[in-house]
């Protein structure tokens, strides 16, 4: 029947479900950072990360006894996060020093783009008085939060009588 997978007589489908290849494959894809996405890029990778049982990777350096497992660990979110990162960022980020260290890259990503400064606090603060809704709920709604996502990145809080 066209459009219908049937698995030959001889073959099982159990090879599919095996740990090793659920693992291989991914289940969502991470955007990649451009520099502009930050607060999405951020929050797509450290779920991706945490799938992956690699999230302390960026959130702790790495023990300086740490064991040939934990290293490669570190070495494996290193190569998630460089990538998902633009080449023109990369290229300021990742250096020889840096290239297997998840943490430090990712302290250096947030360093860069996460800054609260007051001109950084201005601007996005800006951006928020200027979301108006114009017939289209979704669009409003989706503005907020992504304004919202951004003051959840430079480490803002909210108050509530804003919201």
């Amino acid at each position: 029947m066209a459009g219908t997978r049937q698995n030959p007589a001889g073959s099982s489908s159990t090879a599919l479900s095996t740990p090793a290849a659920s693992d291989n494959r991914d289940i969502f894809k991470c955007p990649t950072f451009t520099g502009n996405n930050f607060p999405i890029w951020q929050r797509k990778v450290k779920t991706y990360l945490a799938v992956k049982s690699l999230l302390k990777c960026v959130e702790q350096p790495l023990p300086a006894n740490a064991s040939k497992e934990t290293k490669l660990e570190y070495v494996r979110a290193t190569a998630i996060l460089s990538g998902h990162i633009d080449d023109h960022i990369y290229n300021h980020i990742i250096t020889n020093q840096n290239i297997q260290d998840a943490f430090t890259i990712w302290k250096e990503v947030k360093g860069k783009y996460t800054s609260t400064s007051v001109l950084a606090i201005s601007h996005a603060w800006q951006k928020w008085e200027d979301i108006q809704y114009k017939d289209n709920i979704t669009k409003y709604i989706s503005q907020l939060e992504a304004m919202l996502a951004e003051f959840g990145a430079m480490g803002l809080d909210v108050p509530d009588t804003i919201l």
